[in-house]
Formats: C-alpha cells, sequence, structure tokens
C-alpha cells in the first residue's frame, strides 16, 4: 500500500469559491482519498491519502486553487493513513 497521508489547514478566501468540489475532482484525477469540509473560522480543512508523488503534487496544487480562490498559507501536518476508500466533502 504504501501510501502517505496530511491533514490541510487551507486560509484565505477559499469558502464560496468551489474549493472543496475544486479539490475533490483533483483529488479524484490523482487517486487520493479522504475528505474535505469548510471550517467555522473561513478556512478549508482537508485529509488527504495517496501515494508520495500524487500527494505531493496535489498539496502544491492547492495553493492556487480553481479560479476564484486566493489562498494565503497552507499548514500541513503528516498523520497516519486511514485506508479511506473515496474522497468526500463533509457538509
Amino acid at each position: 500500500m504504501n501510501n502517505i497521508a496530511y491533514r490541510l489547514k487551507i486560509f484565505g478566501n477559499v469558502q464560496g469559491v468551489g474549493y472543496r468540489n475544486w479539490l475533490r475532482k483533483r483529488a479524484l484525477e490523482a487517486a487520493i482519498t479522504g475528505w474535505v469540509r469548510n471550517c467555522a473560522d473561513y478556512t478549508v480543512e482537508a485529509l488527504i491519502e495517496g501515494k508520495k508523488d500524487a500527494i505531493n503534487k496535489v498539496i502544491e496544487d492547492c495553493a492556487n486553487g480553481p479560479k476564484f480562490a486566493k489562498v494565503t498559507r497552507i499548514e500541513k501536518r503528516k498523520v497516519e493513513p486511514k485506508g479511506f476508500r473515496e474522497f468526500t466533502i463533509k457538509r
């Protein structure tokens, strides 16, 4: 399996711009599993899990996000993989 996982906290103008749907689509394209959700502090939080190269590329892409997003910072913390089977948007 050899998957790695990161918990991401994405700051900036990232709510109300389609960030969660964009990240889900991007994760599916990269064969990454996990979840994404909006937080009360207007950030977006995600747990992404997959192959190292795919994870690194998605984290790099998260710095830009969808067209109307303006990401100012990403905090990332390596965590243990949970064995997710899909990528979901949490409400």
